[in-house]
């Protein structure tokens, strides 16, 4: 990713606002997970919609109410396949993925200043520096604040995990960077 920038130095600077520390749960990955799976079963629940009204119209006009039944309890089926089993699988793969490689669950610090975040891997040592305008919406789960970047990709904010700074005031800070807010 070229919009991404490494600075090593950046993290010991006195002058963040907002510091937090996020370990990736298993529960944190199926938050991340089914809110990813929101806009797709949103998506594939008005295609299945569609269908069904022209095999309700085609029905009406045929008489032949069966093919409508079985197309619609398959499409139903596949929402549910979608909204609830893929996400919580895709969860649970990125969870033992990151336990295969850190033995332990994966550890983020991130560093808000004025004009970027930093963030830093506690496992790999990884560090990055994120511009503001490179965030397109904030998103709100139970246990986390989820920041979207346009390539999306997302950082996990944790809610009780601020070291420096408040929960309100960090969305407050943020709203005041103008980056959309979702639930």
């Amino acid at each position: 990713m070229e919009d991404l920038e490494s600075n090593k130095t950046d993290a010991c600077s006195p002058e963040s606002m907002f510091e937090n520390t996020c370990t990736c749960t298993e529960t944190i990955w199926n938050e991340l997970c089914l809110k990813q799976a929101r806009t797709r079963f949103v998506r594939t629940l008005c295609i299945d919609i569609i269908v069904i009204l022209l095999l309700g119209f085609y029905a009406y006009l045929t008489y032949d109410f069966f093919y409508v039944i079985v197309i619609t309890s398959f499409c139903i089926v596949l929402n549910l396949v979608e909204c609830l089993y893929l996400p919580r699988r895709q969860a649970k793969m990125a969870y033992r993925r990151a336990m295969d490689l850190y033995h332990t669950e994966q550890s983020y610090q991130t560093f808000f200043y004025p004009d970027y975040i930093f963030l830093k891997n506690v496992q790999s040592k990884g560090e990055v520096k994120i511009t503001y305008d490179k965030i397109a919406a904030l998103l709100d789960t139970r246990q986390t604040y989820l920041l979207q970047l346009k390539q999306k990709t997302y950082l996990l904010i944790k809610k009780d995990g601020f070291t420096k700074g408040s929960m309100l005031d960090f969305v407050n800070f943020i709203q005041s960077k103008e980056i959309p807010r979702k639930f």
